[in-house]
């Protein structure tokens, strides 16, 4: 059967008649399989629609799938009718076996193709983000500098009222209230 019309304009003569010759060959394979009486209201038969949406996995009444080939066009994957009574025909190109290797490779360097400078620009970009992030935290924090005594007990503080110090959890840094 010619199927030359699938690829086509779907407003053209060549589609809408192969739309017709399509209908038609489903509609006598699914009558001749399922042994309906061909005098009968077509209106009720179903068949899968292999419009670009349904995709062979939804039936629809022969008018909607008539509709649906000229609205979203038939599935140009769909070279097999075997959902509408074609024999199955296998590619006519040879098999190639699943863990077949080339005989011959093209000699060519294909390190050439990689980008070298890649590496280097996300270095780059990283640094001055966390750069960014430094002065950031920098003009955050230094106001409290000077409260912060960095892995001190408070054993340790001699004389100074141990009310006057927190003690975090952060590796043993003391911080000074303020006054």
């Amino acid at each position: 059967m010619d199927k030359s019309w699938m690829g086509t304009n779907r407003i053209k003569k060549p589609y809408i008649d192969g739309v017709a010759a399509f209908i038609d060959y489903a509609v006598h394979n699914l009558l001749k399989t399922s042994n309906i009486d061909p005098r009968g209201n077509k209106q009720h038969l179903t068949m899968p629609c292999p419009c670009t949406n349904c995709l062979n996995h939804i039936d629809h009444t022969v008018e909607e799938v008539h509709l649906h080939l000229f609205s979203n066009g038939i599935d140009l994957n769909y070279t097999n009718w075997i959902k509408h009574g074609e024999n199955y025909e296998p590619s006519i190109s040879a098999p190639t076996p699943v863990n077949a290797t080339p005989t011959s490779v093209n000699n060519v360097d294909f390190a050439s193709e990689i980008p070298t400078d890649g590496p280097d620009i996300v270095e780059m970009n990283y640094r001055d983000a966390y750069d960014e992030v430094d002065e950031e935290f920098s003009t955050v924090i230094h106001p409290h500098n000077d409260n912060i005594l960095p892995r001190v007990d408070r054993r340790d503080l001699g004389n100074e009222s141990r009310n006057d110090y927190y003690r975090t959890d952060c590796g043993g840094i003391v911080i000074r209230k303020s006054k």
